[in-house]
């Protein structure tokens, strides 16, 4: 969920679809949808430019790990 001037923008869970409630009228209308796959985190979410034409959220970074065992290492 993200607080704009005129209104709140909003994700529901599950859903890809990013939504607009107007504070005055109270209408939701759809802004648009998120690429496929995408999961919002739950603490920190999204934010929205003071315009309210960009949407922006973070991803975590894929996190790999390798063990190597090295003998004879003097």
């Amino acid at each position: 969920m993200a607080f704009g001037v005129k209104g709140v923008y909003f994700v529901e869970t599950g859903s890809q679809l990013a939504q607009f409630c107007d504070y005055e009228s109270g209408k939701v209308t759809n802004v648009g949808n998120l690429p496929a796959g995408t999961v919002l985190p739950r603490r920190t979410g999204f934010s929205v430019s003071p315009d309210g034409k960009v949407l922006v959220y973070s991803k975590p970074a894929q996190t790999v790990s390798d063990l190597y065992l090295v003998e004879g290492v003097r």
